[in-house]
């Protein structure tokens, strides 16, 4: 019997352990002591709380299915035995947090406080500990971090990311998310009572704002994210850490690596990176990896450990070890379950790339290492021929390099220690290589053909570069700021002064203060060149017998352009077309990655689609690696839409797209009434949210160039009013309230008492949406929810004015207009835009100040900025 009963109270447990995991959609970890998995000394309330996993499909996060506390997942919003504990921020399981502990006034003043009563902080700095500590709940390992083993308090973005993939923005689509949040009030940081309890939720995040701490807020009519006092008991629910998910990837694209540095046969690598694309990242951690190369081998990829991205992301590998041969080194990697080899060029060794018999000074082949300059487009050796480093100064004697007799090759006498003879030479390339003394030219009859071109007679630079032109040199001296040995070092090129080998008696002269450049040009008998010291810079002409410095430009037109790919789809578009009117100062850059920095030919695109516009590339040259092509558009596009163009460059083929509004005010709602400025030109911008808005203010003439440009400020609209002319800085005022939603004029209506709102009785359906009442924006575009505008906020290098304006939107400080009297005022202070959401008798706007930003609320008869998204 005892054995039967036993069994029976067995099977039950089972039953109840599957029927759990049914219910909450996770896995109940198998651990009879939750207590174990909570940081030591945790004090509960109701017992330790069980550990669920739930994911969110849309942002692909692992968090507890329950609040800390709660005894069970929620039921509904206002499930009471879901509600948990209620923290304040920072501090650790010490016990304050249950519901029904006592109360004191003393602050603390270290982590833990020591007692597990509830701080009352009514005062400054409304926190329970004095002095405040911004960094307590951070991570896994952050101190007072009160969840268990493998989870913490989720970050701003984690928790705000949660709230915008909620189905509607209350605690309707709080409860109706994965997580199931509901509205268990706050604890009063005054007195101690429980408020809102069923009536709104309060959830912390893990990070600070000035004295506050950040928080999601909810309740039947909205949500959004929030600053409060630290001293406040809000629920806590935890997320699981990444470096506990394992690693997962959609896909791993080897093809479209992008390689940094260069490898040479026999030389070890140095600063040499592979970036490998993925898509489909889950967040999860990889752990560190080496690769060794097949195909070129003695070279190894090493990753080290990190965390993937959500979605798309890369991943960068260090490239060590020294190739044993010239060719391909192929590395093939499997990580987050997806498996692809990616290739890297290892070029021949630096002799190999010379011209045969070349023979080299104490510092062996020179380095081949490209630079351009980006006012003349030329690309270069970064160095002089036969130094051994780039030019730390002008006056660096490892980057002076050898001196040339002009026209002749490597063949020893460019050294600066080589031996001398008198005899001339009768044939372009002498049997020794002594430098050869003479009145003039080295060689006798003269020959005026030793230098042109990559395939000239006894051209001294490696394979795909040449002695430059005087053309192409006067091109570099006339780009440098200052026509002397200051500017020509300061510049791309960095000039050193090299001296020269006299043609007579063989000595070296100048070098630290005369700097001397062969040029492929003649000039008569002598040959043309560059010279600079610290007070003058020119091109002359010199005896060819003499010793000057040779610096190698790469000769585009040798090599044909070819490109790993070309990314029409990140085309990035200057200015606007407008239908009907001829294009001007639009341009398209096309990215592209894989460049050979070969020379491509000019090219004219027709467009379709759109017709009536053409695309232009002017000749040029690739740019190693990654880079992009600019295309100037012109033309008069027949109708709006979108016009394409389709290139072929470097083997690649791809279309780009340009989209051509209709003339702007047809766009505008009928009757819209603009302010002097005439209707706002309608040019896209996209946030780092994924979110497409107008780039500028509505009334605005152009995109802000600071926060307080004031040609960018634009309209001050009145909450739900169309642009009827009221939306004016300058329009004139009037006392009477509207009793419709469209008034009959276009006066700014003052309202100083009731709702203080311009209409009588308030209508809350006014700007929701394209089709809303009286949206003012173009066609396409509307009046941003209040969610929209905080995940803007979110995005920004940091919370206040300054944030604002280096964000892509560029939102700047406008001012405002006041509802009781019509006063433009605090113009160039605050930032204020008013958003499409209602907040009981006022509406929520985004309030940008110079120390901080937020959402607020307001009357709607203010006159408040507006900036459109599309839909």
């Amino acid at each position: 019997m005892i054995i039967r009963y036993f069994i029976l109270i067995v099977l039950i447990l089972l039953q109840q352990k599957a029927m759990y995991a049914q219910l909450f959609g996770g896995q109940i970890k198998n651990n009879k002591n939750w207590a174990t998995l909570y940081p030591a000394g945790s004090v509960f309330c109701n017992g330790p709380t069980t550990i669920v996993d739930v994911t969110n499909p849309t942002t692909g996060k692992i968090w507890m299915d329950r609040n800390l506390g709660a005894s069970q997942v929620a039921t509904s919003s206002t499930d009471a035995a879901a509600y948990g504990d209620l923290y304040q921020w920072g501090r650790g399981n010490d016990g304050h947090q249950c519901r029904t502990s006592a109360t004191t006034t003393t602050l603390g003043s270290t982590d833990t406080p020591g007692n597990s009563n509830f701080i009352l902080s009514p005062n400054s700095p409304y926190d329970w500990r004095s002095p405040q500590n911004a960094n307590i709940w951070q991570g896994v390992n952050g101190v007072n971090n009160p969840c268990p083993s493998g989870y913490r308090i989720p970050t701003e973005t984690e928790i705000n990311a949660e709230r915008l993939s909620w189905g509607s923005q209350n605690s309707t689509g709080a409860f109706a998310s994965p997580l199931k949040l509901p509205m268990a009030g706050v604890r009063d940081r005054i007195n101690g009572s429980l408020l809102n309890v069923g009536g709104r939720g309060f959830y912390w995040g893990s990070e600070v704002s000035s004295t506050y701490a950040r928080h999601v807020r909810f309740e039947s009519t909205d949500a959004y994210m929030n600053s409060n006092d630290r001293a406040y008991g809000f629920s806590v629910r935890c997320i699981k850490d990444a470096s506990a998910i394992p690693a997962t990837l959609g896909a791993l694209n080897c093809g479209s690596t992008s390689i940094t540095g260069t490898l040479t046969s026999g030389t070890a690598a140095s600063g040499v990176s592979a970036s490998v694309p993925y898509t489909g990242g889950n967040g999860g951690s990889y752990a560190a990896q080496t690769i060794s190369s097949t195909g070129v081998t003695g070279l190894t990829a090493t990753l080290t450990a990190g965390i993937l991205a959500n979605g798309a992301g890369s991943l960068s590998f260090v490239i060590s070890g020294t190739p044993i041969s010239s060719g391909t080194a192929s590395f093939a990697l499997t990580i987050g379950g997806q498996t692809c080899s990616f290739t890297v060029a290892v070029q021949a060794a630096l002799a190999a790339q010379y011209p045969a018999n070349s023979v080299f000074c104490a510092s062996g082949p020179t380095a081949i290492v490209d630079v351009t300059n980006p006012t003349t487009g030329k690309i270069w050796m970064d160095r002089n021929l036969g130094a051994s480093q780039v030019a730390t100064s002008s006056t660096d004697a490892a980057s002076y390099g050898d001196l040339y007799q002009w026209g002749r090759r490597s063949d020893g006498h460019q050294c600066r220690t080589s031996a001398t003879t008198g005899t001339l030479s009768s044939t372009d390339t002498p049997a020794n290589g002594n430098f050869i003394l003479s009145s003039s030219d080295w060689r006798s009859p003269q020959n005026n053909n030793l230098w042109q071109g990559v395939n000239g007679s006894n051209n001294p630079c490696p394979s795909g570069y040449r002695v430059p032109t005087d053309s192409e040199l006067d091109q570099e001296r006339l780009s440098w700021v200052t026509q002397n040995s200051a500017g020509g070092y300061s510049s791309a090129f960095k000039i050193t002064l090299t001296g020269y080998h006299q043609f007579n008696d063989g000595n070296i002269y100048g070098s630290g203060a005369e700097g001397y450049y062969w040029s492929s040009n003649i000039s008569t008998s002598n040959s043309r060149g560059l010279s600079l010291t610290s007070s003058a810079a020119g091109i002359g002409s010199w005896v060819r017998g003499t010793g000057f410095a040779v610096r190698c430009i790469k000769d585009a037109s040798a090599i044909p352009a070819t490109l790993g790919a070309i990314n029409c789809g990140s085309t990035s578009i200057t200015g606007t077309l407008t239908s009907g009117t001829a294009a001007s100062g639009v341009s398209a850059s096309v990215p592209y990655t894989g460049g050979n920095g070969g020379s491509y030919a000019a090219q004219t695109i027709s467009s379709t689609g759109v017709t009536g516009l053409t695309a232009t590339l002017t000749a040029g040259i690739l740019a190693n690696g990654a880079g992009s092509l600019s295309f100037a558009i012109s033309g008069t596009p027949a109708t709006s839409g979108t016009a394409s163009f389709a290139l072929t460059i470097g083997g690649q083929s791809c279309s780009f797209t340009v989209a051509v509004q209709a003339a702007l005010a047809p766009q505008y709602p009928t009757n819209s009434v603009f302010c002097a400025s005439g209707p706002t030109a309608i040019v896209d911008v996209t946030s780092p949210t994924g979110k497409i808005w107008m780039d500028r203010n509505l009334g605005a003439s152009q995109a802000a160039t600071s926060s307080t440009d004031a040609a960018a400020y634009g309209d001050l609209y009145q909450w739900g009013r169309r642009a009827d002319g009221h939306q004016c800085r300058t329009s004139p005022a009037t006392g009477t309230l509207s009793s419709i939603d469209q008034p009959a004029h276009g006066n700014f209506i003052k309202s100083n008492s009731g709702n203080h709102d311009w209409r009588s009785p308030q209508n809350a359906n006014l700007w929701q949406g394209v089709n809303g009442v009286n949206n003012p924006c173009p066609s396409g575009y509307r009046i941003p929810t209040g969610p929209e505008m905080n995940a803007e906020r979110l995005s920004w290098s940091s919370n206040n004015g300054a944030g604002a304006f280096a964000s892509p939107l560029k939102w700047i400080i406008a001012g405002l207009r006041f509802d009781d009297n019509g006063t433009v005022d605090d113009v160039g202070k605050p930032g204020h835009y008013w958003s499409s959401t209602v907040f009981g008798v006022d509406a929520l706007y985004l309030d940008i100040l110079s120390y901080d930003a937020d959402m607020n609320d307001e009357p709607r008869a203010f006159g408040f900025t507006v900036r459109c998204i599309k839909n």
